[in-house]
């Protein structure tokens, strides 16, 4: 028997380090103002790219209902991921105190002060939702474990009804969730990665290969790709004509724009199929993977997102035309390549400190106080 460890599959790495570029491009094309400065042209190019890239966020929520459904939550990994949070936040606060950097905007005494609070205190939206979805997820679990597959499907339409079609079609503010950046966009998506889960599709259509469910993914994601691009159409064609046709133009605005789309989640389960379908094992790639979050929180920083569009000349250009889609892009892979290296040196000074026996003491402490108070928690 082989005494090796089986390699960790990469597909999902693969769809982690992906989808974090597709992130970027997104910011890059909304902050860089890509999509309102294009020439009329050149803009269907620039709506089409933003179609193809509005699945980023969606994927990685996917992917945490997907493993996550069955597990049990471990405070260690929200402690690793609010000390990264809080990492960045203080580290560019005080580099741009420091250094004297002029941003956006008057940095005042209770910025500062929410900056360097242990806890993110709204700078960051989807570190924020996503730590409140990982808490509340031994609930959502009871509710997956215990549903079968009809009762599942059920719970997805309802939540879809509720969250997603009902706020696309309505924008009331009872259940509005600002083009679904919140938890209640995220709660769907989870129960729909749990559901992927669970009843795999490729059991039940096993006349088709992965090759061939594959390819159909491809095709479905380029297809609302096509969709939402035309959607965005549709809403400058409508604005400006009169009362009624600018409220219908408020709905195809919404599932262009919103994450909570129905278009933009079918799209997203589309893209989730395309890497599940693979299967292969790379060490590179998942070492890569593991700095996602820190890709984001680095690139996505305020004081960076400020400061990078004008310090580069972005804002500065007149007009975007097609020959600006190569600057999109390489400014997007410099971005990933950039805050990769960031995110790798605070790995390594992070594993330095983890590795110190006062940091050992310390652990050991706060692991023997819950356990005294009965609560033996999976660290």
């Amino acid at each position: 028997m082989s005494n090796m460890k089986s390699e960790r599959t990469s597909n999902f790495e693969l769809m982690r380090i992906i989808s974090m570029l597709l992130i970027i491009i997104y910011h890059v094309l909304a902050h860089g103002s890509f999509v309102e400065k294009s020439s009329s042209g050149s803009m269907y190019v620039y709506m089409f790219i933003h179609s193809l890239v509005v699945i980023g966020v969606n994927s990685f929520v996917l992917l945490t209902g997907y493993f996550q459904y069955n597990k049990h939550i471990k405070l260690t990994k929200i402690m690793a991921l609010n000390n990264a949070d809080w990492f960045y936040r203080v580290l560019f606060l005080c580099l741009v105190l420091f250094f004297n950097i002029e941003v956006g905007h008057d940095i005042t005494k209770v910025e500062i002060i929410k900056s360097f609070l242990p806890i993110d205190y709204g700078i960051y939206w989807f570190i924020n939702c996503y730590i409140i979805l990982y808490l509340i997820s031994p609930l959502l679990n009871k509710i997956i474990v215990v549903s079968n597959k009809r009762q599942h499907l059920v719970t997805i339409v309802t939540l879809s009804l509720i969250f997603s079609i009902v706020p696309t079609l309505t924008h009331q503010e009872v259940v509005y969730n600002l083009y679904g950046r919140s938890l209640s966009t995220f709660i769907l998506l989870y129960f729909i990665g749990s559901y992927i889960a669970k009843y795999p599709i490729e059991n039940d259509i096993k006349k088709l290969s992965k090759t061939a469910i594959k390819t159909i993914s491809i095709g479905g994601y380029i297809l609302c790709a096509v969709i939402l691009t035309m959607c965005f159409v549709m809403s400058k064609n409508l604005t400006d004509i009169g009362s009624i046709s600018s409220e219908i133009a408020k709905i195809f605005i919404e599932l262009y724009f919103s994450y909570s789309s129905p278009i933009v989640i079918i799209e997203s389960v589309f893209y989730f199929y395309i890497f599940k379908m693979m299967s292969f094992s790379n060490k590179f790639i998942n070492k890569i993977s593991i700095c996602t979050i820190g890709i984001y929180l680095v690139h996505e920083n305020i004081y960076v997102r400020e400061n990078l569009y004008n310090y580069l000349g972005i804002t500065k250009i007149g007009q975007f035309s097609y020959k600006h889609v190569l600057l999109l892009f390489g400014l997007a892979l410099s971005l990933f390549v950039i805050s990769l290296i960031v995110e790798k040196l605070r790995l390594i000074i992070f594993t330095f400190i983890y590795k110190r026996k006062i940091s050992t003491k310390l652990r050991n402490s706060y692991q023997n106080y819950f356990k005294k108070l009965g609560l033996n928690m999976p660290w």
